[in-house]
């Protein structure tokens, strides 16, 4: 997989045709812009309390506007909303915005605070399906942004990540006892800090089972997401949970079973993670590596999509393809290429590396009698393509500018 490329203005990947770099801005056209309308607010009583804070209807109206117009400026939520003075963590404003911006708040007392109490039902429920669909969402964007989103989509409502937590939780729960009911959405206010202590290695399910089971426990005693939870491989923080379990429920949508173990990192690391069975880990590569290895290699073709259909691609069409068969597969993979572009035959050059819960490593094609290479430089390199679950093809190459 020889990369023949002179010209990073002009040129895709290693002799990938005299194609211009204005196709990036094609590519870069499909945008979402998040809107967020028609909100309406709970009319049993005048005032509100947030995170202790009591204020009138009219000021979470304002609030609410000041967000929206926010998004509408940014495509993105803020990071939080100030009211009096107060500066409130927009994961715990957007339950008060309701309609189809949040989860509608119920009173769950008698003060004539709108505030519900600890674990009180919002009345909205999300099916098993769904929630597994978020969960592959989610778990695909904290590999691509390495953070947290800030709210989550489901159906026609926006939960915060705390909300979101619940379910995946009590979904794992249900669906290790056999069940695949709908689960109703709880008020569940963000945790208070978040530290963690956790090393490298895997879960086992019977543990990662428990751990969940105990994050509902928090929930429903204190109304917040738990800050940390132990488990065998040390203190884990609230970010790490929410990660984790996304892997969990993103391998049973794809194998309709859980998994035996989750890889687990600190959350600095930024692991992108394996979330797979270990016992079937080398099937799985041997199998991808044997389909690849009937594909020529010849310059000029960087498409995954098309090497599929014409029999041949270089190394971006085929470092692209077996991206995608790892991440489909359960397998965490990355596309990597080198910083400054390297030299000579290997100038612009891309291959993947593949981490099956002992860090990442470059995968070596030559087992298979690949006709493609992976690193053969050994130069410094960086990412290309992070560890996701999205399909990607030329496009995506482009857009990383490499």
């Amino acid at each position: 997989m020889f990369c023949s490329n002179y010209s990073p203005k002009f040129n895709l990947g290693h002799g990938g045709g005299k194609i211009k770099r204005i196709i990036l801005a094609f590519s870069l056209l499909l945008i979402s812009c998040i809107t967020l309308t028609g909100c309406t607010f709970a009319t049993e009583t005048n005032q509100t309390t947030i995170n202790g804070n009591t204020y009138t209807t009219a000021q979470i109206e304002d609030a609410a506007n000041r967000v929206n117009t926010f998004i509408e400026t940014n495509n993105r939520l803020p990071n939080y909303v100030t009211i009096s003075s107060q500066k409130i963590p927009i994961n715990d404003f957007l339950p008060y915005m309701g309609g189809s911006n949040g989860s509608t708040t119920t009173t769950g007392n008698t003060s004539g605070s709108t505030t519900p109490a600890a674990g009180t039902s919002s009345g909205t429920s999300f099916t098993s399906a769904q929630i597994n669909d978020a969960a592959k969402r989610v778990n695909s964007f904290i590999g691509t942004n390495s953070r947290l989103p800030n709210y989550v989509t489901i159906g026609s409502y926006q939960i915060t990540v705390p909300q979101f937590l619940q379910l995946i939780a009590q979904n794992i729960v249900n669906i290790n006892s056999g069940l695949t009911s709908s689960i109703t959405l709880k008020t569940v206010a963000s945790p208070t800090s978040t530290s963690e202590t956790v090393t490298s290695g895997s879960v086992a399910k019977t543990e990662y089972v428990t751990l969940a089971k105990n994050i509902l426990s928090t929930i429903t005693s204190t109304g917040k997401a738990p800050s940390t939870v132990s488990s065998s491989l040390g203190t884990m923080k609230y970010e790490t949970m929410v990660y984790s379990l996304t892997k969990i429920l993103n391998y049973y949508k794809t194998n309709s079973r859980l998994p035996n173990y989750v890889t687990v990192s600190a959350w600095s690391t930024g692991s992108g993670g394996l979330i797979i069975d270990s016992s079937s880990v080398q099937s799985i590569l041997d199998s991808i590596g044997y389909a690849e290895a009937k594909y020529k290699d010849i310059q000029g073709q960087s498409s995954a999509s098309a090497m599929e259909r014409v029999g041949y691609g270089d190394c971006w069409a085929d470092s692209q393809w077996l991206y995608n068969k790892l991440n489909a597969a359960g397998v965490a993979a990355r596309i990597m290429g080198y910083v400054g572009g390297g030299t000579g035959v290997w100038y612009r050059h891309s291959w993947v590396q593949i981490n099956t819960g002992n860090g990442w490593v470059n995968w070596s094609y030559t087992k298979y009698a690949s006709q493609h290479f992976g690193d053969g430089l050994g130069a410094a390199a960086y990412v290309l393509i992070a560890a996701s679950n999205k399909i990607v093809d030329v496009s995506d190459m482009i857009a990383t500018g490499y």
